[in-house]
């Protein structure tokens, strides 16, 4: 990894990493649809609007079909009534997930199965979609391997600040560690806190066919794995066309979109233009 100091209208730095230059991506894990454990329309979310059909069926107005009738049955009762309405709603106001704090961690495996299948990949970012208080604490993205069907060795680990809304998805660029994954092998990420303060769900997936386990001792030891929720978010893995070195070369002017979603200029073209007179650092995870 090398660092270049230009000087001209602003004061900027440019990294490059040489170590693995990414031509192409391919998801090895992608559980993107939230929880809707009581959508009765339907339409892809648990909202007033099946509150409304689950009250209809309960005043006797509209009966539902008996595979709705099931699948709002909140409390598995074998009835419909005002708890299933209560639980529905809290559905909707706190979506389920895996409890995050001091003790609690969570993970979800994957496999290294991409469908370019050539010899070397390396993770590009993993994603998580997390519910907490504003400013609540810290978590731990990492990446692990399997060790028998549980999380085994940190093959690497990010600490991120929990900010801003209530709920959203965090992002973790992992290009210039330059990870790499073996073909035909199965890894796991975990999201875990990073101090006594953290408070945060990691919201289910709709699909119950991942792979999970939990830790009730802040990831020290993790259970067997098993069946149950994704926790929402993607593993992105790149593929290694070329990791042959090159010579970078400086670069006095550039306007480039910033495509770090945790940025507060997201979207935006950035360059030391924009910048002139302050002293300004811009970070390049591969150069093709």
């Amino acid at each position: 990894m090398k660092k270049y100091l230009i000087m001209g209208l602003a004061f900027f730095c440019l990294t490059f990493a040489e170590d693995c230059d990414e031509t192409r991506y391919a998801y090895v894990y992608n559980s993107t649809t939230p929880y809707n454990g009581c959508d009765l329309n339907a339409d892809g979310a648990t909202d007033v609007l099946d509150i409304i059909i689950l009250i209809g069926h309960i005043l006797g107005q509209e009966i539902m079909e008996p595979d709705m009738q099931e699948l709002a049955d909140q409390n598995d009762d074998s009835s419909l009534d005002v708890l299933d309405i209560v639980m529905t709603v809290d559905i909707i106001l706190n979506p389920p997930g895996y409890e995050i704090s001091a003790d609690h961690s969570a993970a979800v495996r994957f496999p290294m199965s991409p469908i370019y299948m050539n010899d070397e990949y390396y993770i590009h970012f993993v994603s998580f979609r997390l519910r907490h208080e504003p400013y609540a604490g810290q978590v731990v993205a990492t990446v692990h391997a399997d060790d028998g069907n549980s999380p085994g060795e940190v093959l690497i680990s990010y600490t991120i600040n929990l900010t801003g809304d209530t709920e959203r998805e965090y992002y973790v660029y992992m290009t210039s560690a330059c990870v790499g994954m073996d073909f035909d092998t199965y890894y796991w990420m975990s999201v875990g806190a990073a101090n006594d303060t953290t408070d945060a769900t990691w919201l289910y997936s709709q699909q119950t066919y991942f792979i999970q386990s939990v830790s009730e001792d802040g990831g020290n030891t993790w259970q067997e794995g098993n069946y149950g929720h994704g926790g929402l978010g993607r593993v992105r893995a790149e593929q290694v066309l070329n990791s042959e070195p090159f010579e970078p070369q400086e670069v006095e002017h550039f306007l480039l979109p910033d495509l770090n979603p945790n940025s507060p200029t997201y979207s935006e073209l950035v360059g030391p233009e924009v910048y002139n007179g302050d002293i300004s650092c811009y970070y390049f995870s591969s150069v093709t």
